[in-house]
């Protein structure tokens, strides 16, 4: 029997521990293919190369990791992947662990999750995995996780217009309360800018700014994963805001 072919793709950049912890979890039952960023692209969201050449570099690591290095996005990657890398397309991509949460309005941002979100204009079911830490502790947790949730998803013939946006607790195994379906919540990022000053005394400024979430019901992504439990959100590309589009015609006819 075949295994299922993976793409594995992520936005902390090819050496991150996030990504070796994904490679880990699925090379076990999977022809994994991995192809990601060359540096740290976090936050770069859907963005692409247009105005740079784009390389890619083969390494291999002595404990098995092996993959595609690009200097480009995460987008980037999965274009090139699925156009001059893969010689068949790929059953799955996923992408990620990302270090960090990726929920609420800060979805939008996330490069983790535009990565799946190229998988589906591809028409190829996507998920994209994140830890709720920016220095995690619990890889170990995010490892089981993210295995269990891939082979389920082999199995249900995930759909492939629809992404499976998934954050885990950085918590222990045992801690972990259940796997919940949730919406996208209202979490946001308050900015602030720290300016400073160079050595020829010229300013410049380094964004700051702290994370706000309101929502109080485990219904919603934020609120869920830090009350320990794995949030699973269905995401799609269409944003097309339907209720309105009644009171518009009415509005501009």
């Amino acid at each position: 029997m075949n295994k299922p072919r993976i793409l594995i793709t992520n936005d902390d950049g090819i050496l991150s521990k996030g990504i070796f912890t994904l490679w880990k979890a699925l090379e076990e039952f999977s022809d994994v293919t991995i192809i990601a960023p060359k540096n740290d692209q976090s936050g770069k969201s859907h963005s692409i190369s247009l105005d740079k050449p784009l390389r890619i570099k083969y390494i291999s690591l002595n404990d098995g990791f092996e993959g595609y290095a690009l200097n480009g996005t995460p987008v980037d990657c999965v274009k090139i992947g699925l156009n001059k890398i893969l010689k068949e397309k790929p059953d799955l991509i996923v992408s990620g662990i990302n270090k960090g949460a990726n929920v609420g309005k800060n979805i939008l941002y996330s490069g983790t999750v535009a990565a799946a979100m190229e998988g589906i204009l591809n028409d190829i079911p996507s998920i994209a995995f994140s830890i709720n830490s920016s220095n995690p502790s619990n890889f170990k947790t995010a490892r089981i996780i993210s295995r269990d949730i891939v082979q389920q998803s082999l199995k249900g013939n995930l759909s492939n217009d629809i992404i499976i946006n998934v954050n885990i607790p950085n918590c222990k195994i045992d801690q972990i309360k259940e796997t919940i379906i949730t919406k996208q919540g209202h979490q946001y990022f308050v900015d602030s800018f720290k300016e400073k000053f160079d050595s020829k005394n010229n300013n410049y400024f380094w964004m700051e700014g702290e994370i706000k979430d309101l929502d109080k019901d485990i219904k919603y992504d934020g609120y869920a994963v830090a009350s320990n439990y794995v949030s699973i959100t269905p995401l799609k590309t269409d944003i097309t805001a339907r209720s309105h589009i009644s009171l518009l015609k009415n509005f501009f006819n």
